[in-house]
């Protein structure tokens, strides 16, 4: 089983950042088509990558003989792609792939018997380039065919490859949406508050740099500083009475919430 010819469903953000790697580290690999609902996005993404990829609107105009169906849509729709794809009889002997975290690979093998999963942990920005080889890929497959498939699709992307069954990959993801979106949320929230009292938003970014820096040599557990950590009650209750007193009471409260936590942990509450 190989996976040379590839028809990429879904052109957005992940799909992009997937395309372009797959040109930049693949170039064996081939997307001979992209799939968006409509075209449009498909259209863009294709022209980006320029050559002679074809773009498919609708179930019907995929291509029939591609040896992977690399499924990059959004998790809600990838089970419902994949019936489509199923009840049309599209890529019967083909690798089928998904790149969701949170999605188990049941949503694919329940349709199709070679099918895998290669999840890229890591967070993708439009306009934002990154080093694809330096992305963890998680893998998981039904058959040897599909793992070895996938394995090997995967060595040709990143440095950094590991197998996590479908449970510990919804761990995992979990893991990075508290990690990454939770905190990127909070620091959103906190250059919101700097622009509103007629400071740099990004002020903080000397102290997140040193935080993220720590985080590469010490445990989170250890790398805490701050009010909450040292018990330092009189300064959280400043902090809470500024942001009341400046209309942020929804901050306060997570402010409340949060450094609560941090006490309970610590022991300093």
């Amino acid at each position: 089983m190989t996976a040379e010819r590839i028809v990429l469903l879904g052109a957005g953000r992940l799909a992009t950042h997937l395309s372009r790697a797959l040109k930049a580290y693949a170039p064996e690999r081939r997307i001979v088509q992209i799939y968006s609902p409509g075209g449009h996005s498909a259209r863009r993404l294709a022209e980006s990558l320029g050559g002679d990829v074809q773009v498919a609107s609708s179930v019907d105009e995929l291509d029939r003989t591609a040896d992977c169906y690399l499924f990059a849509v959004p998790d809600t729709a990838i089970a419902e792609v994949a019936e489509s794809l199923s009840a049309h009889g599209i890529g019967r002997d083909a690798l089928w792939v998904h790149v969701s975290g949170a999605t188990p690979l049941e949503a694919l093998s329940h349709c199709h018997r070679d099918a895998a999963v290669l999840y890229p942990l890591q967070t993708f920005s439009e306009g934002r380039e990154l080093d694809f080889r330096k992305v963890p890929l998680y893998l998981e497959g039904t058959t040897p065919e599909a793992k070895t498939a996938v394995e090997a699709l995967g060595c040709e992307l990143s440095d950094v490859l590991a197998w996590a069954t479908s449970e510990q990959r919804q761990v995992l993801h979990i893991a990075a949406v508290v990690a990454c979106n939770f905190s990127n949320y909070l620091i959103g929230r906190a250059e919101s508050l700097l622009t509103s009292q007629g400071l740099p938003p990004k002020a903080i970014l000397p102290l997140l740099d040193e935080m993220n820096e720590k985080l590469h040599h010490l445990p989170a557990v250890e790398a805490q500083t701050g009010p909450a950590q040292r018990g330092d009650k009189e300064t959280i209750r400043r902090h809470q009475a500024f942001l009341i007193r400046s209309g942020e009471a929804e901050l306060a409260a997570l402010y409340d919430e949060l450094s609560t936590a941090i006490q309970r942990i610590y022991g300093t509450i």
